[in-house]
């Protein structure tokens, strides 16, 4: 499964079926969020509106606001929040005319940052394939846009773009994967009929890799500084180039990441997320929290009391999620770190598809209840290129789910000398109760 923008679809490979655990139900509620709104005059009002009607349940006078404030107050901060939000009503409110007219109409707007062109034209996009329209058309026209357009504009349409080739080549990686194994089953088949011995499979099964993950050296996750030698020692067998205190600093991002989830302790993700320049709420995320929560019926979930604070709707969030510290031992052997540098965003579903490793399915969890203060147009325009950590390792868990490797994508931000969290992803779509929060 894919999960972008809080938005999950199914991806890769098919494995078992699986029941996800309360952090993914809540992921794909958010699917159906629904809003509404109201008549206001200013963008906050507007906002505010939008917002106060998302509980009346009318998406589609919800989304029209929301169009309202990005086309009439481009420079509002309450733009980007109108797009984000917009984004996330598109699947509940089922207007993907007026979503398709309303992305070509901004997509001529010449005043677009990176990040709106990249949104905007990657809205522009979701349309074109609600309406069963061709990609290939879509993607001539989005052409057309970038080679008219100039400075962040072209840059976010060709983020776009970037994207979409990539989804692209991995649907076609996926289609030679699948005709291979298809060709060497039909050799297999002709040599059993000229009597010849059967050979092993060519992939493994779901059960042999299970007990390759479970026979794994395992090393108990623990705050020492014996365990951060361990984390130091992986790090230092990266591919790639990193300086001193690049390398430092991933050490410490890794290392903390692992006792967040081996303790299972809310305050060290709290510290984690304030590093550098902090994070602010995802009030997209947390309106869908608000509004799908008390309709789940998902045990975990069902019957949650919603508290009013968004601090304090984090925490109970959290705490359903992890009544136990979720992980429990990493294995350090066979562990893999690659550094890499970028023009473009790097993201995890093309880097997994290219490695062929997620041969049962595989998760991606991008986003969570926070939005990171620092943006990548800063990052780049600091550093001219964006720095990328690329983690993997298996991880021991709690029962009942067994162990299975975890895939780690940071960004080097420049400006505040961090690594922070992109993305994160898992290799098996089996039966889990723990999903990642952030």
């Amino acid at each position: 499964m894919l999960l972008r923008n809080g938005m999950l679809t199914n991806v890769g490979n098919s494995g078992p079926s699986w029941r996800l655990g309360p952090a993914g139900a809540l992921i794909c509620l958010m699917v159906c969020l629904p809003t509404a709104a109201a008549i206001a005059a200013t963008p906050d009002e507007l906002l505010r509106d939008a917002r106060q009607a998302t509980a009346g349940g009318r998406q589609r006078d919800a989304i029209r606001l929301y169009m309202t404030i990005v086309r009439d107050h481009p420079a509002s901060p309450a733009s980007a929040t109108a797009l984000d939000a917009i984004e996330g009503l598109e699947a509940s409110a089922n207007e993907w005319d007026l979503l398709h007219e309303f992305y070509s109409d901004m997509l001529r707007e010449q005043a677009l940052d990176r990040y709106k062109a990249r949104k905007i034209a990657n809205g522009f996009l979701r349309a074109h394939r609600a309406r069963d329209l061709a990609l290939g058309h879509a993607e001539k026209v989005l052409e057309e846009h970038a080679a008219s357009a100039s400075g962040p504009k072209r840059e976010g349409i060709q983020d776009a773009l970037v994207i979409l080739r990539g989804a692209a080549w991995a649907a076609v990686e996926r289609t030679k994967t699948q005709a291979k194994a298809h060709q060497e089953w039909l050799a297999s088949e002709e040599r059993v009929l000229r009597g010849e011995p059967a050979q092993q499979k060519a992939l493994p099964s779901v059960e042999d890799m299970l007990r390759v993950w479970r026979e794994k050296p395992f090393v108990p996750i623990e705050d020492t500084e014996a365990f951060r030698g361990q984390v130091e020692g992986m790090v230092k067998k990266a591919k790639g180039v990193l300086d001193e205190r690049q390398r430092s600093q991933l050490v410490s991002a890794i290392s903390n990441l692992i006792l967040i989830y081996g303790t299972g302790d809310f305050q060290r993700y709290l510290d984690f997320m304030a590093r550098g320049a902090g994070t602010r709420p995802n009030t997209v995320m947390e309106d869908a929290a608000r509004q799908m929560i008390p309709k789940s019926t998902h045990p975990e979930l069902k019957g949650m009391a919603l508290p009013k604070d968004f601090g304090e709707l984090e925490k109970a969030l959290w705490q359903k999620f992890y009544p136990v510290a979720p992980w429990l031992a990493i294995a350090f052997e066979g562990t893999e770190v690659e550094v890499f540098q970028s023009e473009l965003p790097a993201w995890l579903s093309r880097r997994i598809a290219q490695s062929g490793k997620a041969i049962f399915g595989w998760g991606i969890r991008a986003g969570g209840m926070r939005t990171y203060n620092v943006t990548l147009e800063a990052m780049v325009k600091a550093a001219g290129r964006i720095t990328y950590a690329d983690v993997e390792f298996v991880v021991k868990h709690a029962e009942p789910d067994p162990p299975y490797p975890h895939r780690l994508l940071f960004r080097w931000d420049p400006l505040n000398h961090i690594w922070i969290l992109v993305e994160s992803a898992s290799y098996y779509a089996g039966q889990r109760r723990y999903e990642l929060f952030f």
